[in-house]
């Protein structure tokens, strides 16, 4: 079957044809990759340089992608042995990695918030690696995902990479130059990636058209709030003189209310917004919740803290945590040692995010106080939780209750402590280490 593709002046040739397996896969690529550019959204043209314009105009769309930018590794990351976890990875094969995540031209903090802006915004994010003449890896440049193609057989299998840039020559790439970051596939399209902002494209278009019609609002509300119909024999310069005696009359407070009688009015235009536009208001707000909702990060976030109260602010940044942000971590995880590390022969080493710990710091320390006081922990123990070094003090590793040391109370009052001793273990576990 063939299907004319006019945009590309070429056909699309499905099932058997005499044509080559070659031509046939790289038109299955640019057919895939035109229908990202031009298809996408239910017939509604949405391109990777709107994504952007979008980003860079809704607050709470970037907003939100710099919340998930700050949050993700916030803890760091360590390189442990491949096949011990539990030990520092390979010290040569560390050092490699890390010069070529975090170099003087790019750090790996730079580096990692592009990609997840890039992510965010055009659910794509592509990493370059950069190489010598002798092919030693250098370090990662992020390329700009409204610059690139992808070219794949007619099984979807990736042939090369290509960037585009207005007035230049297109470079190509082999696939294991390139690093592919896809957090969430399209539906359209086999071989990109689909953005939040797909989902919300409308109601941020809107919010775009609010903030030009507030610009407009007041921008124009500059004239005055009534028009005067004035009598048609009235000359230029009488309506001069009648503006100065209008504005010498009724404008001021010591004038508010006042009554006159003015020569040559006919009429008076009050001009007031209209219920619709004061309606802008209540729509920005929706917006913004389902802004928010795309992203999966809670208006509280973003500094809207209407009905939000201590006690449930702990819950909405576990809930970023768990659901939003982890995801993110491990997916990096993945990227780079299912992908990088390959690509480089460190096989020694893996990659492991540093877990965060979104709990209030407060409420962990009066826990641990508590827990030390009733004979659940000792003190070394609560000194770990709060990120304290051990104490050498005889008592530290001793449980105690109420000053009393444990092994002095009765029996039953030690297998209560026992009892109490593996809840609270579980309890911290689950506080600080959510997702492991």
């Amino acid at each position: 079957m063939k299907i004319k593709l006019p945009f590309l002046n070429a056909i699309l040739y499905l099932g058997k044809k005499e044509v080559s397996a070659v031509k046939q896969s790289y038109a299955y690529g640019a057919w895939q990759n035109n229908l990202q550019t031009f298809l996408s959204g239910g017939g509604y043209r949405i391109s990777f340089d709107t994504l952007y314009t979008i980003y860079n105009n809704v607050v709470d769309v970037k907003q939100s992608t710099k919340r998930i930018q700050n949050a993700v590794l916030k803890e760091g990351f360590k390189l442990v042995d491949n096949n011990r976890p539990d030990k520092d990875g390979d010290a040569t094969q560390s050092q490699i990695l890390m010069s070529i995540l975090n170099t003087p031209k790019q750090s790996f903090s730079s580096l990692k918030s592009v990609t997840l802006r890039d992510v965010c915004v055009a659910g794509n994010a592509f990493w370059f690696i950069l190489k010598n003449d002798q092919n030693v890896p250098l370090g990662i440049q992020v390329i700009d995902p409204r610059t690139m193609r992808i070219m794949a057989d007619k099984y979807g299998n990736i042939k090369e990479y290509i960037q585009t840039n207005f007035g230049q020559e297109s470079v190509y790439y082999t696939p294991d130059e390139i690093i592919h970051f896809v957090f969430d596939f399209s539906t359209d399209n086999a071989l990109f990636g689909c953005s939040p902002i797909e989902s919300i494209v409308w109601e941020s278009k809107a919010e775009m058209s609010a903030q030009m019609s507030n610009y407009f609002f007041y921008e124009n509300n500059a004239v005055p709030s009534h028009l005067l119909i004035l009598e048609e024999d009235v000359s230029e310069e009488q309506m001069k003189e009648l503006k100065i005696e209008l504005d010498k009359r009724f404008t001021g407070a010591q004038n508010r209310f006042k009554s006159g009688v003015v020569p040559f009015i006919k009429d008076i235009k009050t001009i007031t917004p209209s219920q619709k536009e004061m309606e802008f208001i209540a729509t920005r707000q929706f917006s913004t919740k389902k802004v928010c909702a795309a992203f999966g990060v809670d208006p509280f976030m973003l500094g809207y803290t209407e009905k939000v109260q201590r006690g449930n602010a702990e819950v909405v940044y576990t809930t970023f945590y768990q659901d939003t942000i982890r995801p993110y971590e491990v997916y990096f995880e993945e990227i780079i040692n299912d992908q990088l590390l390959p690509i480089l022969e460190l096989d020694k080493i893996k990659f492991v995010v540093n877990l965060s710990n979104y709990d209030d710091e407060q409420r962990v320390w009066d826990s641990t106080r508590n827990d030390v006081v009733s004979g659940i922990m000792t003190i070394n123990e609560a000194r770990a939780l709060r990120n304290m070094p051990p104490s050498d003090n005889e008592f530290a590793d001793e449980l105690m209750q109420a000053g009393m040391l444990i092994d002095d109370l009765g029996s039953e009052a030690q297998e209560f402590a026992k009892d109490m001793r593996e809840f609270s273990k579980r309890r911290f576990k689950e506080i600080n280490n959510l997702l492991k």
